[in-house]
């Protein structure tokens, strides 16, 4: 998704025909609210790829997006790359490509959300458990480790194949519970016989802990 290319199109207004190309684009006309005049140019950038997520949302199926940044050799967005699917495992097996190709060299994937400008590279589960927690605060959410709400989270928010290593982390922070099928369970695993999460949360001055 060519963001940059999209804002420029609308600031260019009535000169570049924008009303009509931007919703060719987009296939209808969702993007008049999200867009407006005093937007900075990145945060515009960002409105244009939320845009064309919930249109692809909006696609019979598609439950499974993830975008990453593609940035210059100056460190400035060139264009967003979208990866949707029907099914989780076109999603897993599209993270496996781009981690091999971010560790050889080839390209650099960003995620400026989290403030990681090299995705892929020693990625580390405590910049994004806190935003899972946030995520189901207060909710008891089944798990089976593939198909459910908190699997689905880990494949479209973070860099992560599923949300184990998220997991552990929060459980050992007391922030979740599991209920698991087997009573010996050993804490910090997330396997199959885990059939769902309970997030707790606790708030000290703010922020969840």
């Amino acid at each position: 998704m060519d963001a940059d290319g999209v804002s420029r199109i609308y600031k260019a207004k009535q000169s570049a025909n924008h009303l009509e190309v931007l919703t060719k684009i987009f296939g209808d006309r969702s993007w008049e609210d999200k867009l407006n005049d005093n937007q900075l140019f990145y945060e515009q950038c960002r409105a244009v790829l939320d845009v064309y997520k919930e249109r692809l949302r909006a696609l019979p199926g598609v439950k499974y997006i993830f975008e990453v940044e593609m940035r210059d050799s100056r460190h400035m967005l060139s264009y967003f790359l979208v990866f949707a699917s029907k099914h989780p495992l076109g999603l897993i097996k599209m993270k496996e490509a781009m981690k091999r190709i971010s560790q050889n060299g080839t390209y650099i994937f960003a995620d400026t959300d989290v403030g990681q400008t090299a995705l892929f590279h020693d990625d580390n589960p405590e910049a994004y458990c806190m935003a899972l927690c946030n995520a189901f605060k207060g909710k008891n959410v089944d798990y089976d480790g593939e198909n459910d709400d908190v699997t689905a989270y880990a494949l479209n928010q973070t860099p992560f194949l599923n949300a184990k290593s998220m997991l552990k982390i929060l459980e050992n922070k007391e922030l979740v519970t599991a209920d698991s099928l087997d009573p010996k369970r050993k804490r910090r695993t997330f396997n199959n016989t885990v059939r769902a999460i309970y997030f707790h949360g606790k708030v000290q001055n703010g922020r969840l802990f």
